[in-house]
């Protein structure tokens, strides 16, 4: 594996409550973006989820979940080993973690694919994000950017609330 170009994609809609929370995840990581990273929110077609895993060599995909645990709570999975949660809702997208996931297992194999899915509170039109969703989007881009100004190419350490 090389540590060549490197991507985020986040997913969400950001008049949705908790939804947002890819898209708030890509606006802090914009702030402080370190050098040679391609942020990519909101993708509308599988074709450019497939280009964004063609091209970078590490690719972080991030989406609210809505599964029944705890709001706040971030599980990383690991798309070549682990499905993604039974419950794992679309939200109304026409691209979501399924795409990442299959695009992930039928491209290039030495890449780095990391997905966090982000335990949401509630999905309103209109609703702000919850106080614990906004805590666990903060918490998991400060390990995103220490990830990515460190050199690593995935996030070290544990995520409050992580279940897997």
């Amino acid at each position: 594996m090389t540590d060549g170009p490197t991507a985020v994609i986040a997913f969400g809609r950001c008049d949705h409550g908790d939804d947002a929370a890819g898209l708030m995840l890509a606006d802090i990581l914009e702030q402080h973006r370190p050098g040679g990273l391609t942020i990519v929110r909101a993708p509308t077609a599988r074709g450019e989820v497939h280009d964004v895993l063609q091209l970078h060599d590490t690719v972080y995909a991030i989406d609210t979940m809505c599964t029944g645990g705890t709001p706040g709570a971030v599980r990383r999975i690991d798309p070549r080993s682990e499905q993604l949660p039974a419950r794992y809702p679309h939200g109304g997208q026409e691209v979501c973690l399924v795409d990442v996931v299959d695009a992930a297992r039928s491209g290039r194999n030495d890449r780095a694919v990391v997905l966090f899915g982000i335990e949401g509170r509630w999905f309103t039109p209109q609703a702000g994000v919850s106080p614990e969703v906004a805590a666990a989007v903060h918490d998991l881009a400060d390990r995103v950017l220490n990830a990515l100004t460190a050199g690593h190419r995935r996030p070290r350490g544990s995520v409050r609330g992580t279940a897997g």
